[in-house]
């Protein structure tokens, strides 16, 4: 299937203290640019046929470029435009460089164990993040079965970017009103969630009814995916791992 990672975020949050790249995607994580990382992971892996780049000019055999827009909703329908309609489309974000194809391989197996859908995001166990590195910081959400936090590679299909844009970004317009967002989800919805009872089925099928999509949650125990470069404290996390990754290999 295709690919496309989304490396369009200006380097204007937190990470601006640490380097004055133009773009998070372009910053130096072990001498080379972090979406390198993520593209490595794609490249070398045997499900993905080609790789697409929504971001800044960087020359890379065998990658196609695209200039990003304003917006996260428009580099990914920048991304996704011209594929296959009905076909799904690996979708990751610049920042994961710790991914690789292995675990690229097994989202994508387990993903299709879910069936027929137009867009599968992972969700990830805090146990499992934790587990792996106990001090990192993530924002959690709990559910009936447990504690989560978002992934950063989901599949979509191309014919749906359209119709989940317009109406994320309704929702989004309404996140500083909670009269508008209650609303919105549904006040017996938002106590279950609020209260942590929500079952994550109830969760796809609201957020289907939200946002005109078929969506499916995929519980991914694989921690690579929920931690994302997003301030130092990653960036140093993940040049920590990948130094001793390299000093192992090479001992």
């Amino acid at each position: 299937m295709d690919a496309v990672v989304l490396a369009g975020q200006d380097n204007e949050g937190r990470l601006r203290d640490v380097s004055d790249q133009a773009y998070e995607a372009l910053i130096p994580i072990c001498g080379r640019a972090m979406v390198d990382w993520v593209l490595d992971a794609l490249e070398n892996t045997p499900a993905i046929s080609r790789v697409r780049l929504v971001g800044p000019r960087m020359t890379r055999p065998g990658i196609e470029v695209l200039s990003p827009g304003d917006t996260l909703f428009d580099n990914i329908e920048r991304g996704l435009r011209g594929l296959p309609p009905d076909e799904p489309v690996l979708v990751a974000t610049a920042d994961i460089p710790l991914i690789t194809p292995a675990i690229v391989a097994t989202f994508l197996e387990e993903a299709q164990r879910l069936g027929e859908a137009d867009m599968i995001y992972p969700i990830i166990p805090q146990a499992a993040i934790l587990g792996a590195w106990p001090g990192v910081q993530r924002t959690y959400f709990r559910f009936a079965e447990g504690v989560f936090t978002g992934g950063n590679l989901f599949l979509v299909r191309p014919q749906v970017a359209a119709v989940l844009h317009a109406r994320a970004e309704r929702l989004l317009q309404h996140r500083k009103s909670p009269v508008l967002l209650a609303r919105d989800i549904g006040y017996g919805t938002l106590l279950k969630f609020l209260v942590g009872r929500l079952p994550i089925a109830q969760v796809e099928a609201r957020a289907g009814e939200l946002l005109g999509i078929r969506g499916r949650a995929l519980v991914f125990s694989h921690p690579e995916v929920g931690v994302d470069v997003d301030k130092p404290s990653d960036l140093k996390l993940v040049q920590e791992l990948m130094e001793e990754a390299e000093s192992g290999t090479h001992a």
